[in-house]
């Protein structure tokens, strides 16, 4: 929906209005920017939805499983999220890394992946944890982006995600607990947050925010549509991007 401020848009008012009664997702672009919202669309919805300009927010599965529970979780999010771009392992068809040349030469999934990740302004990150730790396809994508560089072990300005915004989120599920009323298994699916970030921020020049988020306690609520239980984490997403006042509210 389009708003022109001090004109009539009653299309677009019903509009807007009958997609938050649904809970539906809608994009609205606004002549003038966040400071000519009309009252009555501030009273509808939360300040921190309003952008002065938006920038591209991409996130990864880190899985090669068809219809991954990752990926499916990226998808929840992206109800929210509106990401400009949605990938798993299996468009970029990387090979398992076998190179030991130092003369950056890679496979063109590779090339592909390095595009995606440069282009993009935030990175939201899928990774399954595997025994533990990440997934083997994350650290298989990881290895690459170090043959790329010809074996530079410290990336830094010549990363892919330079200084880029990078929240790390996994849907791996647990096994309830066995006794009704227990909690799930304390860190379970994130186990790997610690070591992730300490390979994304000293070792890939990525900026990986503090806040990792967890959704493994109960997948019988992960459907297509249900998105309340990610509600917060998208909105903690959303408020933090905001790095430059200036540009984002």
């Amino acid at each position: 929906a389009h708003i022109i401020p001090h004109t009539g848009s009653w299309g677009a008012t019903e509009e807007i209005m009958c997609a938050n009664r649904m809970k539906k997702p809608v994009f609205v672009s606004i002549e003038g920017g966040r400071h000519k919202v009309p009252l009555w669309l501030a009273g509808m919805l939360p300040p921190h939805y309003f952008f002065d300009n938006v920038k591209k927010i991409v996130a990864v599965a880190f899985s090669y499983a068809e219809n991954s529970m990752n990926m499916r979780g990226l998808t929840l999010m992206d109800e929210l999220l509106f990401f400009d771009g949605q990938y798993d392992m299996n468009d970029f068809n990387m090979p398992l890394c076998n190179s030991n040349k130092s003369d950056g030469n890679v496979p063109e999934g590779v090339n592909k992946f390095i595009k995606v990740m440069r282009d993009a302004d935030i990175l939201v990150f899928a990774i399954p944890e595997a025994t533990g730790h990440y997934a083997a396809a994350f650290k298989n994508a990881m290895d690459w982006l170090i043959c790329e560089s010809k074996f530079n072990s410290d990336i830094a300005v010549d990363g892919a995600f330079y200084n880029k915004p990078v929240w790390v989120v996994t849907f791996t599920p647990v096994i309830p607990a066995v006794t009704p009323g227990e909690s799930y298994e304390i860190g379970a699916g994130g186990r790997h947050f610690e070591m992730t970030r300490h390979l994304l921020n000293e070792k890939m020049g990525g900026a990986v925010h503090q806040e990792m988020f967890v959704f493994n306690d109960g997948w019988q609520y992960c459907r297509p549509g249900n998105v309340d239980w990610v509600r917060d984490a998208c909105n903690e997403i959303l408020r933090a991007i905001d790095f430059d006042p200036g540009e984002r509210a």
